[in-house]
């Protein structure tokens, strides 16, 4: 088996085969890839959706379901509308 410092030197070789530049935009590719996991991690969550509702009857019961928690209910009420043509 070869012993762990031998290993080390022959990674280290393999490692300098690679351009600087490329080593240079990895390294900038995993610092943005940090910066943009925490900001993930420490922003909110929240998000708007605006329903647009069509519907023929004259009130309705609106509930909208979001991950299995009633986020909205309420009713809705319309008016009829006779269409020309």
């Amino acid at each position: 088996m070869i012993p762990l410092r031998e290993k080390a030197a022959l990674l280290y070789q393999r490692a300098a085969r690679i351009p600087v530049k490329a080593r240079f935009i990895f390294g900038l590719f995993l610092l943005a890839a940090l910066f943009l996991a925490i900001h993930t991690a420490l922003t909110a969550k929240d998000a708007s959706l605006h329903l647009k509702l069509q519907h023929s009857f004259r009130s309705a019961q609106v509930s909208v379901w979001v991950d299995d928690d009633l986020a909205y209910a309420g009713k809705v009420t319309g008016s009829i509308r006779k269409k020309s043509g």
